[in-house]
């Protein structure tokens, strides 16, 4: 059974629970439980990473970006204009970053977030 056929299996005895059984504290319970499962159903899915310029260093002159988690938001990795590979022609963060050394030195050390568990998907570069 795939994760999204499980979801879907748990969120049908979620909502019987909730119409059914709606005071039964054993059942609420048990429906506390199953939407904790379906939570780290989700967790176990790839979710795209999100690449964004999030400032500009006047000091340095260049761009900030960060890589951030799309479950809660973490700035996984931070890389500038300067951590940027001089052959690549885009200005689109996400092709910025698979340019870069940083990419290369930190895709396949974190294929989860660190702070909430996410399974992340890094794009075509990471195979997926």
């Amino acid at each position: 059974m795939k994760p999204e056929e499980a979801i879907k299996n748990l969120r049908e005895r979620i909502d019987l629970a909730k119409k059914v059984w709606t005071n039964v504290p054993g059942i609420v319970e048990y429906r506390k439980a199953l939407e904790l499962a379906v939570k780290a159903l989700k967790k176990q899915m790839h979710r795209k990473v999100r690449y964004e310029v999030v400032e500009y260093d006047e000091c340095y002159d260049v761009n900030l970006y960060a890589c951030i988690c799309p479950s809660c938001g973490l700035h996984i990795i931070g890389f500038s204009d300067d951590d940027v590979d001089s052959k690549c022609n885009s200005d689109n963060p996400e092709d910025m970053f698979h340019s870069s050394m940083v990419h290369h030195a930190y895709i396949g050390m974190n294929n989860y977030c660190n702070r909430c568990g996410q399974k992340l998907d890094w794009g075509e570069e990471n195979g997926r």
